[in-house]
Order: C-alpha cells, then sequence, then structure tokens
C-alpha cells in the first residue's frame, strides 16, 4: 500500500514539472512571432489600406528612426511613417471636400434650378405671345412667328451668357414688326409692300416712333430683369468656384506631421482603438486651416450681398414679372400705332414717300400657318419665393470658413480616455483662436503668418464677386423706397398709372448695364461709384439696407409730338380689340 501512495506521488510531481515546462516553452515561442499587441496592429494596418501587413514588425523595436512619431519602443519603422504621411495629406483633403460638399451642393443645385426656371419662362412667354397674336392679329400672327420666335432666342442666349445685346434685340424686333402692323392693322386688305417700302418702314420707326413709349419701356424692364437674373447666377457660379478652389488648398508639411502624430502615431503603440481628445484635435485643425479661416469675413460679406440683391429681385427688376407681361407690352404698343394711323400714314408718306406695293398687286392672303392655338399660361413660378428660400439656405452658411477647423472635429472626445498625443489621458493644453492671429502660440502646429498665394487669389474673386453684386444694387431700388417714390411722383402729376421713367443720370439707358464687368471675375458688374472692393450698404437708423434714389424724368423717348400717351385705358384698348374683331368677321 505504501508503494503505490510513492507511486502515485511520483506521478504528481512529474506531471507538475511537465506543466512548468510547457508554460516555460510557451513564453519563450511567444517571442519568436508575433506580440499580441502588434499583430493586432498589422491586422489594422492592413484593412485601412496603410500597407501590407508583413511591414509591421513581428515585435516591438527601438524607434530611433521614426522623424514624427514617438522614438520609444514601437510596432512602427520610418517606411511605416512615409505611409503615415500620405495617408494623413489623403485624410485632409477628403476632409476638406466634405466639409464643402452640403454647401457646394446647395449652390450648384440653385444654378441648375435657375437656369431651368429661366428657360422655361422665356419658352412660355413666347408660346403666350404667339397665343395673343393668334387671337387678337390672325392677319399677321403667321407673318410674326418668325420674328418672334427669333426675339424670345435672342432672350435665351443672353440668359446663358451668350454676347447678346437686349437693345439690338428689342430694337431689331419692334423695327420689323411695324412693317406688318402698318400693312395688316392700318392699311388691311392691301396688296403687299414692295421690298423697298417695307425696308424703309424697317429704317424709319425708331424716327417716327409709331408704338410709342412701349419699346423702350419694355427694352429697360427687360434690361433691368434679365441682368439682375443674370449676376445673381454668375454670382452663385462664382461661389461654386471658390469652394471648388478651396478643395484643392494643400496643407503644410508640419500639418500633415501633426495630423500622423494625432491620428496614426498612437498606432505604434499600439493603441489601436484611440480617440483624439477634442481640444487636442481643434488645435491640430485650426492650426492646419488657419488661411482658411481668413476668408470668413470675405465670405459673408458674399452671402449678404447674394441676399440684398435677391430681396429686390421684383416689379421690373423680377424676370418673371417682366416675362409674363411681354405679349400685353407688344399688344399696347400695336394698339397705340392703330389709334394713330393717320398721324403715322402722314409720317410714313413723309419719309418714305408714296405707297409701293409688290408687282403682283394682289391682297396678302390669310395665312393660318404658324397660328398657335390655346389659352395664356399666366400662372407664377413665384421664382422670387424659390430664390428667397435658397438664399436662406445659403444664408445659414456664414461663418463656413471659420467653422471649418471645429466642424472636422465634432465626433472627437474629451475625458481621461482620449489621446492627448502622447497616451490616453486628459489633453492639458490651451485651446488656441481661430484664424491667423490664434495660431501664434499653437502647441501643435507652427503656422506661418505670409498668406499663401491660393488664400489671396480666393480673396481676390470673393472681392470681385461681392462688389458686381452691390454694384447691382445700386441699380436696383429697394420696394420701400420704390412704392415712396411712385406716390410722390403719382401725387404731383395726379396720374397714378406708375409709368415707367428713365434717369440718364443714373444709367438708365445709358448702356451702362453690363459695361461695368470686372474682366477677371467673368461677372457682368454693372455701373458703380464705388471703387471699394469691400462690402458696403448704407444703413437707416433701424439698420435696414437703404439706398439712394435716382431722380425721375420721365422721356417720352419712342413717341411722336402730339402722340397720345401710352397710358390708355382698359376700355379703350378693349374697344379697339372688339372693332379689329369685327373687321376680321367683315372682310374676312
Amino acid at each position: 500500500m505504501a508503494v503505490i501512495k510513492v507511486m502515485i506521488f511520483v506521478c504528481f510531481v512529474y506531471l507538475f514539472l511537465d506543466c512548468l515546462v510547457s508554460a516555460e516553452n510557451d513564453k519563450n515561442s511567444s517571442t519568436t512571432s508575433f506580440s499580441s499587441s502588434c499583430e493586432e496592429f498589422a491586422q489594422l494596418f492592413e484593412t485601412k489600406r496603410l500597407g501590407t501587413k508583413d511591414m509591421v514588425p513581428k515585435h516591438k523595436v527601438q524607434g530611433d528612426e521614426l522623424q514624427v512619431c514617438s522614438k520609444s519602443k514601437s510596432c512602427c519603422t520610418h517606411r511605416m511613417e512615409g505611409k503615415f504621411h500620405h495617408a494623413a495629406k489623403t485624410d485632409m483633403s477628403e476632409t476638406l471636400i466634405s466639409q464643402t460638399a452640403f454647401v457646394k451642393n446647395l449652390l450648384v443645385t440653385s444654378v441648375d434650378q435657375c437656369q431651368d426656371y429661366f428657360t422655361q419662362m422665356i419658352r412660355r412667354a413666347e408660346n403666350n405671345t404667339n397665343l395673343y397674336f393668334s387671337a387678337v392679329y390672325g392677319s399677321m400672327a403667321a407673318k410674326a412667328h418668325l420674328l418672334i420666335g427669333d426675339f424670345f432666342m435672342d432672350l435665351q442666349k443672353y440668359q446663358q451668357n451668350e454676347e447678346v445685346d437686349l437693345r439690338d434685340s428689342v430694337n431689331n424686333f419692334f423695327d420689323h414688326l411695324f412693317p406688318l402692323v402698318f400693312h395688316h392693322m392700318i392699311n388691311p386688305n392691301k396688296p403687299a409692300f414692295s421690298r423697298d417700302y417695307v425696308e424703309c418702314l424697317v429704317q424709319v420707326r425708331q424716327e417716327i416712333h409709331p408704338f410709342g413709349e412701349v419699346p423702350h419701356t419694355l427694352m429697360m424692364d427687360l434690361q433691368h430683369s434679365f441682368h439682375t437674373a443674370r449676376v445673381i447666377v454668375q454670382a452663385v457660379q462664382a461661389g461654386v468656384g471658390v469652394l471648388n478652389a478651396t478643395e484643392q488648398y494643400a496643407v503644410s508639411n508640419d500639418c500633415v506631421h501633426a495630423v500622423m502624430r494625432m491620428k496614426y502615431c498612437p498606432y505604434c503603440q499600439p493603441i489601436v482603438d484611440a480617440v483624439p481628445c477634442q481640444d487636442y484635435c481643434r488645435n491640430v485643425m485650426r492650426g492646419c486651416w488657419a488661411h482658411l479661416a481668413e476668408l470668413d469675413p470675405l465670405w459673408n460679406s458674399y452671402l449678404e450681398a447674394l441676399q440684398g440683391l435677391t430681396g429686390r429681385f421684383r416689379g421690373q427688376y423680377n424676370i418673371e414679372d417682366v416675362l409674363l407681361e411681354v405679349d400685353k407690352r407688344i399688344s399696347e404698343g400695336i394698339m397705340h400705332a392703330m389709334e394713330n394711323g393717320p398721324v403715322l400714314s402722314e409720317a410714313v408718306t413723309k419719309s418714305c414717300g408714296q405707297t409701293k406695293w409688290s408687282d403682283d398687286m394682289v391682297p396678302a392672303p390669310w395665312s393660318t400657318k404658324g397660328e398657335v392655338a390655346g389659352t395664356p399660361d399666366r400662372a407664377l413660378l413665384n421664382l422670387q419665393q424659390k430664390l428667397q428660400t435658397f438664399i436662406k439656405s445659403a444664408y445659414q452658411w456664414q461663418g463656413f470658413y471659420t467653422m471649418l477647423a471645429d466642424s472636422a472635429c465634432s465626433l472627437e472626445e474629451d475625458g481621461a480616455d482620449c489621446w492627448n498625443g502622447e497616451t490616453r489621458a486628459m489633453y492639458s493644453r490651451r485651446l488656441v483662436g481661430l484664424g491667423l492671429a490664434g495660431q501664434k502660440h499653437n502647441p501643435e502646429v507652427q503656422v506661418s503668418q505670409e498668406e499663401e498665394s491660393i488664400i489671396t487669389d480666393l480673396k481676390d474673386r470673393l472681392k470681385q464677386t461681392t462688389k458686381a453684386l452691390t454694384n447691382q444694387i445700386q441699380e436696383v431700388p429697394d420696394t420701400e423706397s420704390l412704392v415712396r417714390n411712385w406716390e410722390e411722383t403719382g401725387a404731383e402729376s395726379g396720374d397714378g398709372s406708375g409709368s415707367y421713367t428713365v434717369d440718364d443720370e443714373d444709367g438708365y439707358g445709358s448702356g451702362a448695364y453690363g459695361s461695368g464687368a470686372s474682366e477677371t471675375s467673368g461677372i457682368d458688374g454693372g455701373k458703380s461709384n464705388d471703387d471699394s472692393d469691400g462690402f458696403q450698404f448704407a444703413r437707416d437708423k433701424q439698420g435696414k439696407t437703404v439706398d439712394k434714389q435716382p431722380t425721375k424724368k420721365t422721356k417720352n423717348v419712342d413717341r411722336p409730338s402730339g402722340a397720345p400717351s401710352l397710358a390708355t385705358s382698359s376700355l379703350t384698348v378693349a374697344t379697339i380689340t372688339l372693332l379689329l374683331y369685327l373687321n376680321i368677321i367683315v372682310n374676312g
């Protein structure tokens, strides 16, 4: 029995010693393969596509060759630091693009929608004009169809930034409309005019003013509204261009090293789940994008000017309001010519001699080709409301360049368990301010105070765009001033018609529209007496934006001496239309 007990004891001792030897062997073998900590980092290194797993040492090595990360024992090598450097630069670029994406998409989408609305409104105005001519002036609707099409094609080209002079377009339209009106409306059922006689009528139209003030007032309203719309669209496009250039901003090497220390160096310890402390991240990003923050005052001024001009996009400066009334305005001019038929006939005879007919002496046929059936569409697209909604959204992005740095750190942590650049602990260094002025004592990034060329270029772009907007704002009276002016002029004259007036001293009618554009900005700058690049508004005591109003001087630019005023009553227009229909029925 005793022998059995001894044998059992010996067996237990043998098993115990065998376990000790196995444990020691396992301990020794672990040093010849991946350390558990380096192995975890190696997997992460490959997962994040920083490089292949075999680039990571099998165990920690002395970090003497490291340039950015800690030189103590590390899972990183100098070659791996090169990978970190490339990744940090890519991270900064992608972060900047993601930060600008929303506001840029807002601007791009709004420009595309505005252009679509403008195209839709022009096409609808053309269709309405053709419908109106077919319904009221059937005898000349077919011949006016191509003339109307050419006129609205010019408007479309202008809105698409092609070289079109709206003054010439309006004059050309009415010049060639006059022979049709003089023949079909004033001398109906007569043979066609000879080619020489038609050419003479075209040449003398601007001398005898058969359409009264209509050509001039329509020309001015089209110039006002289309130019305002073009400036708004070009300004938004310029904003997109600034954001595109912002995305190309390249940070300094010192910034890239700071991002490496913040994001990649903890892996070398290895701490694979480290999250940077929020103030640590802010110091790094504020230093990296300090120069971009300097754009913020100019960006804010740009948005404020855009909002200021869009707020005045109404009345004769609203492209939608003007286009909805084009057909009626043209008809008013034709009615004016019909009212003054005898006076016009005398003036034509004086300028072109006796009427000359074509050789065939056959009355012009009643053609239906080119006539359009349907009802004019005058439903509002509410462009002004859509623009104001867009501007309200864009205006919320004031401070965009200042917020860039901090918004990139919105997901970082505070507390004692975040990465502070050295270890997991609370970040105790001072948080620096925004912009260049706050970077003098940045503990994480050395920032040069010398302005970079890309920042200078972006500043110039924003200045030029803002100046173009403020110049146009100076051309467009605000609504309160318009109402007050109309009331005053109406009270003095006793005429409540609110007829259009022209003031050459303020550039209206002087060809100033589009002539003051900056050649470098690509934006129609309009006319301005303010050469300052900054954004300036005059403000009243309540802080509202106000502008000096032009003195109204009425000029009967396109009306013959002794001709009636264009402010024809609705009853007169209706009566003439009715008589015209009766004439068509009787002579049809």
